[in-house]
């Protein structure tokens, strides 16, 4: 498995904002819960990875930095709805389909200075 950081939504006032690794072909999550405001409400996530710092944000507020210790070459954006699986469990009785996951602009940028985190 490729390292890869997530923002996962996870109950109404709550994401999670993880960096999953591949350590000697085990998988390594090393994540944190950050309680926000409601998810079902429109928000701005960001993600800002420099050579030391990996940085996230809720409505330009940071809400979590560590090392970054693994993603030293380009990567890409993967935004997904996704249903199932280990974390969140098999859908029950209690989930509510359609699922819908409204995506209003997503934008990528280059840092002219990457060495500094703000």
């Amino acid at each position: 498995m490729p390292n890869v950081l997530t923002t996962d939504i996870g109950k109404n006032n709550e994401i999670y904002a993880t960096v999953h690794r591949d350590v000697g072909g085990k998988k390594v999550a090393d994540g944190a819960r950050i309680d926000t405001a409601p998810v079902d409400q429109p928000h701005d996530y960001g993600v800002l990875v420099t050579p030391t710092q990996i940085v996230w944000y809720v409505d330009s507020r940071e809400v979590r930095r560590t090392a970054n210790t693994d993603f030293h070459r380009p990567a890409y954006m993967l935004l997904n709805l996704a249903i199932g699986g280990d974390w969140p469990g098999a859908p029950d009785a209690r989930t509510r389909f359609p699922a819908r996951m409204k995506i209003d602009w997503v934008r990528a940028y280059a840092l002219r200075d990457a060495g500094a985190a703000r």
